[in-house]
């Protein structure tokens, strides 16, 4: 009965540079369903490759290849497996034993593919072999000899149709070599049994059948010759040997005696043993292949052999990929954390003031404002929330040693004295919100029965204090009305104080301030009196709707600062400091007419003018630009100098048209005050813009998240680098856990394993290194967080004053976020297993199991 037939049977390699080379070349055969076949032929000749074909180890490039009727050259690779697993029997030239199994273990895998575990007849099988009692041992405790016995044990025990064999003798001495040949002899009287060999003495002594390849294509298909003789002869004083028969001691001495008494003339060879093979007509019967099963028991325990001795590894690879998991976390803690949370906190525990302006650019001793035009004030527009303006127009009175409070710096405290130099601002305010930031009831205002003025302002007793503590004024009477710098310049005016008693309310803090030299003492009541003057106590307020128009329009107040200055593209911001609006020579400047200083002329124009003889001053024009503290061009005008002079208090003189477009430029927006109940959105809203609050506590948070907003890029960075180190180690360890295994997987590829049961046992050993990256993880960041979140404060805590002392929480244990990073680093893990194991489905059995070799 046929069992194989092979039709046209072609296999082409490319090589590593892309040759190619045949290594069988369009071969067709037929073999029966018993009988042992030897493959001989040089190296090369493609012996190998037709046994891998044969057992469905390797793909042809055309042909066909039928067994019991089956065209398993076309199989899928699930049905390759089923056939391996059903039909075939492998016995390898380097046995390809587990060595994590014993021998009974080893021999019973071929049962367990096909879940029909039996002792008893592995006990039968390695009594076949000559193995019995030998079950419990592992394979470095065997021979040569004896592991190539418990590899055909493994081959025979599933009674397969057909056995396989690849140079089972190569690495055998002689006498085992007989012992091996003999037993498999043995086997192919009811099996066809198939041997890849060189030793043409085992081949032409034992093979039913011999096929010679060369260079691919099959040079000579002998069989045995029923009619052959195995006996020596003396036939016409010939003596006429067996083929290439090896002979004993007894039989030499048998050839020596009949050479001795006989006259032989001549010794020859009888080449009749084997015959050209010519085909027969057989039955040709279809046999059912048997679908290969491995249990999810015996798949957890492959799982539990392959990874026992790796365990350390695992360990180790966990506690790698935790501690950057912990690291990563920490940084995604920092990159990602809600600054507008972490102030919204901060203000509900700490003032229910709420005023802004925007990001200011500030050196130790001043700090340049930044407008808020009309657009900016339309994103905080809200239905139930009301916003107050605060103007850049302060009023000054610096004078002697002065103390002074001002944006992001510690109020300087000494000789026993609290004040300020000058009004921070003007609120353009209502008298209700003036009452509820006071804290007062009524709105106690001392007038003194002055002419009010609605470009004028009201100021606080804390203001009014400051101004004759520092000997600007004499008292309230002297401070209420016009206030001067010097006789000739207007700087304000004051319709009326408003009585806070905040000597009264704060005397104790007021007493404690007295008494402190050290702004490190400062205590938190002194704080939160710092932050109420730089809030309330220390503005001007308006309760004029208009009170910017009235400001510019306002003929008395003639005098204000100028910071960038040009005159035909010449810098001389250190000579014009002030801007005046005035007369020459009592004549009234018109338009774009202009008077400049002496001074400030000979510097721009290189001239020697003085007191003496600015008069012969001849009238040009010349172009102006101001700009503001950050570069911005204010105004760019065409001017007349109609003259120079030595002018008391100012750089330059203007006409009132030109004076009122300056006021109009220098007059703005800097901070809004916001009445209500909730205004977690305004706040929201100023952190996305850069805002930041007038609260020293508050602005001291917002440097401190600031300063960590300044860091995120790096942080975004550096977590990118950790999430790339955490794949690079799990992909890693995917990668060597499998390619570590690789010869087991090949074995048990060849042996009829499916896929799945590699997928579920690697898939395994991902999830527990996974339960320990999670357990590791978990627990160290539960240890660190708050370690690394007490580090970053104290090290925010040096960019922000020295004596805001708050304590955030930029650094919490968010379980929310580390249960994204376990998924990420599962799903990472899953892939760094499922890839590799992926790719080594396509790969052929043999060509895992060679790569090992």
């Amino acid at each position: 009965m046929f069992m194989i037939k092979i039709k046209n049977l072609t296999k082409i390699y490319k090589s590593k540079k892309k040759n190619n080379c045949t290594a069988l070349d369009n071969i067709s055969f037929d073999l029966p369903d018993k009988g042992l076949v030897f493959i001989i032929g040089k190296s090369g000749s493609g012996k190998s490759t037709l046994l891998n074909l044969l057992g469905g180890l390797d793909s042809k490039t055309s042909g066909e290849i039928s067994v019991y009727g089956n065209n398993i050259s076309n199989y899928s690779d699930k049905k390759l497996i089923a056939y391996r697993s059903s039909m075939v029997g492998f016995v390898f030239q380097d046995f390809h034993l587990l060595d994590d199994l014993t021998v009974e273990e080893n021999i019973g895998v071929s049962l367990k593919l096909h879940d029909n575990y039996n002792k008893e007849q592995i006990k039968e099988v390695l009594k076949k072999v000559d193995l019995e009692g030998y079950g419990n041992r592992y394979p470095n405790e065997l021979s040569g000899g004896q592991k190539q016995r418990v590899a055909i044990a493994r081959a025979l025990v599933k009674n397969p149709n057909l056995i396989l064999a690849d140079e089972p003798t190569g690495n055998l001495d002689s006498n085992t070599t007989k012992q091996i040949i003999e037993l498999i002899k043995e086997i192919s009287k009811e099996k066809l049994v198939i041997i890849v060999s060189h030793n043409l003495f085992d081949a032409y002594e034992y093979a039913d059948r011999i096929i010679e390849l060369s260079e691919g294509r099959i040079l000579n298909d002998l069989v045995l010759n029923e009619d052959y003789s195995n006996d020596i002869k003396i036939v016409d004083n010939k003596l006429i040997l067996p083929l290439l028969k090896r002979f004993n001691e007894e039989e030499l001495d048998i050839v020596l005696k009949e050479c001795r008494t006989n006259k032989i003339e001549k010794i020859v060879q009888d080449n009749s043993k084997y015959i050209k093979y010519s085909y027969k007509e057989y039955e040709d019967k279809k046999i059912q292949i048997k679908k290969s099963k491995l249990s999810i028991k015996d798949t957890f325990k492959f799982s539990y052999l392959f990874g026992k001795k790796r365990f350390i590894r695992f360990v180790l690879s966990a506690m790698m990929a935790s501690m950057l998991m912990v690291v990563l976390t920490l940084s995604q803690s920092i990159a990602y954390f809600d600054d507008a949370k972490i102030i919204q906190e901060e203000l509900s525990s700490n003032s229910s003031l709420y005023s802004i302006r925007k990001n200011i650019d500030s050196t130790v001793g001043e700090a340049y404002l930044k407008e808020i035009n009309d657009e900016d004030i339309k994103m905080f527009e809200n239905e139930n929330i009301s916003n107050y303006k605060l103007y850049n127009d302060c009023i000054y009175f610096i004078g002697g040693s002065t103390q002074t409070v001002t944006y992001n710096m510690v109020p300087s405290v000494s000789l026993g004295k609290l004040f300020v130099g000058s009004t921070f601002g003007t609120i353009e305010t209502t008298e209700e919100y003036t009452k509820k930031i006071l804290n007062v009831d009524e709105l106690n205002i001392y007038t003194n029965n002055i002419t009010y003025m609605d470009s004028g302002i009201y100021i606080t007793d804390f203001v009014a204090d400051s101004m004759v503590a520092c000997g600007f004024s004499k008292d309230y009477n002297d401070v209420l009305g016009e206030i001067y710098e010097t006789q000739s310049y207007l700087w304000g005016y004051i319709n009326g104080i408003i009585i806070t008693d905040y000597k009264v309310k704060y005397e104790s803090i007021i007493n404690e301030i007295k008494s402190t030299s050290n702004t490190d003492d400062l205590s938190e009541e002194m704080l939160d009196f710092y932050d109420y003057i730089t809030q309330v106590l220390a503005m001007g307020f308006t309760f004029e709707e208009n009170y910017k128009e009235n400001v510019i329009n306002n003929p008395t107040k003639s005098w204000g600062w100028t910071f960038g200055f040009t005159v035909n593209n010449v810098n001389v911001v250190d000579k014009v400091r002030h801007i005046s609006k005035g007369s020459f020579f009592n004549n009234k400047l018109n338009g774009n007419e202009i008077l400049m200083h002496f001074n400030v002329y000979n510097s721009i124009y290189n001239t020697e003018y003085n007191q003496f003889n600015y008069s012969s001053f001849e009238p040009h024009n010349a172009i102006i630009k101001i700009f503001d503290n950050y570069d911005n061009l204010v105004i760019e005008k065409e001017v007349k100098i109609v003259g120079v002079s030595n002018l008391a208090g100012s750089n330059i003189h203007v006409s009132d048209e030109f004076f009122a477009e300056y006021k109009e430029k220098s007059i703005f927006t800097y901070g809004l005050y916001f009445d209500g109940d909730n205004i977690s959105e305004i706040i929201d809203i100023a952190i996305e813009n850069d805002y930041v609050m007038n609260s020293l506590k508050m602005s001291a948070v917002q440097t401190m998240t600031k300063a960590v907003s300044v860091f995120n890029s790096f942080f975004d960075l550096l977590v990118f680098i950790l999430i790339t180190a955490c794949i690079f180690i799990l992909i890693s360890f995917g990668v060597k856990n499998i390619k570590s295994n690789i010869y087991e997987i090949g074995v048990l590829k060849a042996l009829g394993c499916k896929f799945k049961n590699f997928v579920i046992m690697f898939i395994l050993h991902t999830l527990i290194i996974v339960m320990l990256i999670v357990l590791f993880s978990y627990c160290g960041y539960y240890v660190f967080s708050d370690l690394a979140n007490k580090i970053l404060v104290e090290s925010l805590k040096k960019l922000a004053p020295s004596y805001i002392v708050i304590d955030l929480k930029f650094i919490t244990f968010n379980y929310v976020l580390m249960f994204y990073n376990s998924v990420i680093v599962f799903v990472i893990s899953i892939l760094s297993t499922l890839i590799p194991i992926s790719i080594l489905k396509k790969i052929e059995p043999i060509s895992i199991i060679k790569a090992k070799e």
